[in-house]
């Protein structure tokens, strides 16, 4: 029940963040525009008259000025060089308690993953 919540919070912080809310706005603002035009004439004046730019409603008012006045993100990034503080200074890591003797050897090891051929040889299909 709570990873449902968690799941919608997460689609509603990311349909925010891209600001594909305004896209449903303007969506939902151009369909009551288009029901509303063809109330009042033919199919071709009624599209022509929703999406020409010249005739918006109140909502394509309200939506166009939200976005204009909408925060942009402040972020700069600067690029900066990356400076080696010496760089013919040399170091090494050391440890007492390593020993390169105390590490099994490969053949020691992986000696199980050797198999034998198969015995007679595999005929071909």
């Amino acid at each position: 029940m709570i990873a449902r919540y968690a799941r919608l919070v997460v689609i509603v912080m990311l349909v925010v963040t891209t600001g594909m809310h305004w896209a449903f706005l303007q969506s939902l603002a151009w369909a009551t525009m288009l029901m509303d035009n063809l109330n009042r004439g033919s199919v071709a004046e009624a599209v022509v008259h929703t999406f020409d730019g010249k005739h918006p409603c109140r909502l394509c008012k309200a939506i166009d000025s939200e976005k204009k006045t909408e925060k942009k993100s402040q972020c700069v990034v600067e690029l900066k060089k990356f400076e080696m503080l010496n760089p013919t200074a040399a170091f090494a890591f050391a440890s007492d308690s390593f020993d390169v003797a105390s590490l099994p050897r490969w053949q020691e090891t992986y000696s199980s993953f050797r198999f034998p051929p198969p015995v007679p040889p595999p005929r071909a299909a």
